[in-house]
């Protein structure tokens, strides 16, 4: 017989236009593709990939300073939250600040109305000024001519804060005539008006538009009163004083309504039944 003759076919292989890229086995992921903080902190032989997995990937952990040196970016701790006595002893301090400026603009009301704008105009610009060098250090850390880059962009931010401060002050104002236009309607008399009018004024520079700006210098000042008892009590005897002298004020001078001649109220002044003689 004869051999048989026998082919044989190779297989033909498929052909992918996009095969899958090479990717590397998380064993051999080199450390400098991890944040630096992280993998800094993290023990031997931990697996990379799993390690990344516990940082937010929006948030950088590290940075390079203008001279090219590494700088690790400090976390965002949560203030406590203060006890239910010091939000308390916060109210009431707040509120007896209310009744002094009412009182205040019942005795002074031209003049202490022009205070209380300018007040708000430099707590913004204040607020503005230390919000940037708060955002400079952050981005870029401590650097010894931050004080005087400080003292050098206050001018700028007094300006910045003109805006924001006239329509604060604008919005404020509307509220405080119509509260006073309130109580004339109500026959109330020439003080009352005016303390209500005045003490809705404060209010409405404290949480309006913009009044955040306002609210942080000030509670720079009375959280800390505010988180003992001594310093508390101080501070509102002090500001009750500061109240019961305006209220004597009224009693024996009356309105004062310099620099601008006699308002409004003039005629309808009496002392209210509200006030101890």
């Amino acid at each position: 017989g004869h051999a048989e003759g026998t082919a044989v076919i190779s297989p033909v292989r498929a052909y992918d236009p996009d095969p899958p890229p090479e990717t590397m086995p998380p064993e051999t992921m080199p450390p400098e593709t991890m944040p630096l903080a992280v993998y800094a902190a993290q023990p031997l032989g931990t697996d990379p990939s799993t390690a990344v997995t516990a940082v937010d990937p929006t948030e950088p952990t590290s940075f390079l300073d203008e001279e090219g040196h590494l700088e690790q970016a400090q976390p965002d701790l949560e203030p406590e939250k203060p006890k239910a006595g010091e939000r308390l002893r916060r109210g009431l301090l707040l509120l007896s600040g209310t009744l002094a400026i009412g009182l205040a603009t019942a005795a002074f009301p031209y003049l202490t109305t022009l205070v209380l704008i300018l007040a708000v105009w430099v707590l913004r610009s204040l607020s503005l000024t230390a919000s940037a060098a708060s955002e400079r250090r952050r981005r870029r850390g401590t650097r010894w001519y931050d004080a005087p880059l400080v003292l050098l962009s206050i001018p700028w931010h007094v300006l910045a804060a003109l805006a924001g401060t006239v329509m604060l002050v604008l919005w404020s104002l509307g509220i405080g005539l119509s509260a006073g236009l309130i109580g004339y309607a109500f026959s109330l008399d020439a003080i009352s008006t005016l303390v209500l009018g005045g003490a809705s004024f404060a209010v409405s520079l404290w949480l309006g538009p913009g009044g955040s700006r306002v609210r942080g210098p000030v509670r720079r000042l009375t959280d800390p009163l505010s988180r003992s008892l001594g310093s508390w009590f101080l501070g509102v005897l002090l500001i009750l004083a500061l109240a019961g002298s305006m209220a004597y004020l009224l009693r024996e001078v009356g309105i004062d309504w310099r620099p601008a001649g006699p308002g409004p109220l003039a005629a309808a002044q009496q002392w209210p039944e509200w006030l101890p003689r």
